[in-house]
C-alpha cells in the first residue's frame, strides 16, 4: 500500500512527538464525543488486538484498561483499504492513518461501522488525490478573508454533487497559515445547517484543498438593499420572517458556543442566503477570526480586540477578558439593522462611529422602520441582546427560550443534520501586535453568473502561487483596521466599497 511521501503542512500544528499514541490524562470533554466503539488495531509486533476507541473533533482516543492514549488527527492522512487475514476472515474493512512515517491500521467486520468511522474521520484528517475525485468548474469572484481569490465551484465525480473548494498554495505567509489552522480547527467542531460546513481537506505537494458545502449567494447587505427598494413601493419586512431568521441564527451560534467556539465577527457581510435557499434561511460564514474557549467556564483566555466597527460589543473596548456573549451583541446589531434599516451607531467619520459604538447608546424609538409592526416582545428580545452590560445580556441559549419565539411559533432549525452533535468589512478590526492582514472589498453579489469567471483562470496542478501576497499582506501601523464611513453607512446605494485605514490609535 502506497504511503504519502511529502511532509504535510499540518504537521506544524502537532506537538513534538516521537510516537503515534500519546498518554493522555487530561479530562475529556464528553460533549464533544462523536463516535465510540471496538476496532481491531495492528500492534507493533504485527498482531491484531481489539481496543475501545473514541473519536472527538481533533483527537482519537484508545482505552487500554485504566490507561488512555490519544493521537492528533489533524496531522494524519486517511486512506481506506480492503483487508484479509486468515485468522480474522470476517474483518474485511479497514482504514489507515499516517502521521509522518508512522502507520496505524484499523479493521472491522461490520460495513456500517466502517462507513461511520471513515465518514467522520474524513472531516478531521487529510485526504489525497483531490483532482481524481473532483473537477473544478469555475472561479468565484468572492474574496476569501485570508487568501483572497482562492474560491472555486467544483463537482464531485462520484455523484455529480456541487461543492465549494478553496485551493490554497502551501507557500503562504506565516500569519495566513496560523489563521488557516485556527479556522479549520474550529470548523471541524461544528455541524449545524446554518453554519458553513467543512466537508473534506485534501493536500498534495503544492496545494491544500478545503471542500465546503456550497454557501455562496447574496449576503444580507444585498438583501437589505433590495428590501429598502421594495419598501419604496409599499413593501416591508414581515415580523414572522424576521423571527424565523433570528431563531435560526441564534440556534446556530448556540450550537457554536456549545462546542466551545465563538465567531467574533458577525455582521451582514458574513451572513449569506445560499443560491438554493431563500429567507428566512441565513448561513453564517467566515470563521477566520473565531476563537475557542473552555466549556467548563474556567481559565477563560485573554483575547485580542476583534470585530467590525458598529458591531463590536462594548466590553471589548474595556478588556481583553470577554466571552461568547459578544456574538449575541453583534447578532443583535444585525437584528437592529433589519428592523430599522440603519446602523445604531452613527458618526461623520470612523472615530465618531467607534466612540458611539463604545458608548453603546442605542435609540430603540426610531420611527422609520423596515419592520413596522415589530411587537413589544420582539423589541424586548432586541434589548436583551443589545444590553451594554455583558452580565445582564442574554446568552444565546436564553435567547432561544425568549417568549417572542414562542409567540411567533418559530420552527426548530437548530437540530443537527446527523448524529455528529448528539454523539458526543467594513474590514475587521484587530490589534496590530498580532495581525498584519488587510482585506479587500468585493462588489455586491447580484446573481451567480456575475461572480463566475472563465475557465482560463482555473488553477492547474502545482501552479497556485500567491502572486500578490505582498499586495494582500502589508504592515498596518495602527491598532485597528476599519473601513470608510461611506462604506459602512451608505452601502445600500453603492456598487463597490473602498477601504481606508483610520489614522487614529484607539486606547
Amino acid at each position: 500500500m502506497r504511503v504519502v511521501s511529502f511532509q504535510s503542512v499540518f504537521a506544524e500544528t502537532l506537538p513534538s512527538i516521537s510516537v503515534f499514541w500519546q498518554p493522555d490524562n487530561s479530562p475529556r470533554e464528553s460533549q464533544l464525543t462523536i463516535l465510540q466503539g471496538q476496532l481491531l488495531f495492528k500492534n507493533e509486533n504485527d498482531s491484531w488486538e481489539s481496543y475501545l476507541f473514541e473519536l472527538q473533533p481533533d483527537r482519537m482516543f484508545r482505552f487500554i484498561g485504566d490507561q488512555t492514549d490519544c493521537c492528533y488527527l489533524r496531522g494524519c492522512f486517511l486512506k481506506k483499504f480492503n483487508h484479509y487475514d486468515a485468522q480474522y476472515p470476517s474483518y474485511k474493512y479497514g482504514f489507515r492513518l499516517q502521521m509522518g512515517q508512522y502507520l496505524a491500521f484499523f479493521v472491522t467486520d461490520v460495513l456500517d461501522q466502517f462507513k461511520k468511522w471513515f465518514m467522520m474521520l474524513k472531516r478531521f484528517c487529510i485526504l489525497e488525490k483531490f483532482t481524481r475525485k473532483y473537477r473544478v468548474i469555475a472561479q468565484l469572484r468572492y474574496n476569501d478573508p485570508i487568501f483572497q481569490q482562492v474560491c472555486f465551484n467544483c463537482v464531485r465525480l462520484s455523484d455529480a454533487q456541487y461543492y465549494l473548494v478553496k485551493i490554497i498554495n502551501k507557500e503562504m505567509q506565516p500569519q495566513q497559515k496560523s489563521m488557516m489552522f485556527k479556522e479549520l480547527m474550529h470548523l471541524r467542531r461544528l455541524n449545524h445547517p446554518q453554519l458553513m460546513r467543512l466537508i473534506e481537506i485534501y493536500e498534495d505537494e503544492m496545494n491544500i484543498y478545503q471542500v465546503f458545502d456550497p454557501y455562496m449567494g447574496g449576503d444580507l447587505r444585498q438583501h437589505l438593499r433590495e428590501t429598502q427598494l421594495a419598501q419604496e413601493v409599499g413593501g416591508q419586512v414581515e415580523e414572522k420572517v424576521l423571527a424565523d431568521m433570528m431563531y435560526g441564527l441564534i440556534g446556530a451560534i448556540t450550537h457554536m458556543h456549545q462546542r466551545g467556539v465563538f465567531h467574533r465577527d458577525i455582521k451582514l457581510e458574513n451572513l449569506f442566503v445560499p443560491e438554493n435557499k431563500r429567507l428566512p434561511f441565513v448561513l453564517l460564514s467566515n470563521f477566520c477570526y473565531s476563537e475557542s474557549f473552555k466549556l467548563n467556564g474556567q481559565n477563560q483566555g485573554s483575547y485580542k480586540k476583534c470585530g467590525t466597527p458598529g458591531y463590536v460589543a462594548p466590553e471589548i473596548f474595556r478588556s481583553r477578558n470577554y466571552d461568547q456573549k459578544i456574538d449575541v451583541f453583534s447578532l443583535g446589531i444585525v437584528f437592529y439593522i433589519l428592523v430599522f434599516g440603519k446602523m445604531p451607531f452613527e458618526g461623520l467619520d470612523q472615530d465618531e462611529i467607534l466612540r458611539a459604538n463604545e458608548r453603546c447608546e442605542i435609540d430603540f424609538k426610531a420611527e422609520k422602520r423596515l419592520c413596522k409592526n415589530l411587537s413589544q416582545s420582539g423589541m424586548d428580545m432586541m434589548k436583551k441582546m443589545l444590553n451594554r452590560e455583558p452580565t445582564q445580556r442574554f446568552t444565546s441559549a436564553q435567547c432561544l427560550n425568549h417568549h417572542w419565539f414562542i409567540k411567533m411559533k418559530c420552527k426548530d432549525e437548530t437540530k443537527p443534520r446527523n448524529q455528529f452533535q448528539q454523539q458526543r468589512s467594513l474590514s475587521t478590526i484587530i490589534e496590530n501586535s498580532e495581525m498584519e492582514l488587510t482585506q479587500s472589498f468585493i462588489r455586491p453579489f447580484k446573481e451567480s453568473s456575475q461572480y463566475m469567471q472563465s475557465k482560463k483562470n482555473l488553477p492547474t496542478q502545482g501552479v497556485r502561487k500567491n502572486q500578490q501576497k505582498q499586495d494582500t499582506i502589508e504592515k498596518i501601523d495602527k491598532e485597528f483596521i476599519y473601513d470608510t464611513l461611506e462604506g459602512k453607512m451608505n452601502y445600500i446605494n453603492q456598487e463597490s466599497f473602498l477601504k481606508a485605514p483610520s489614522k487614529i490609535n484607539h486606547h
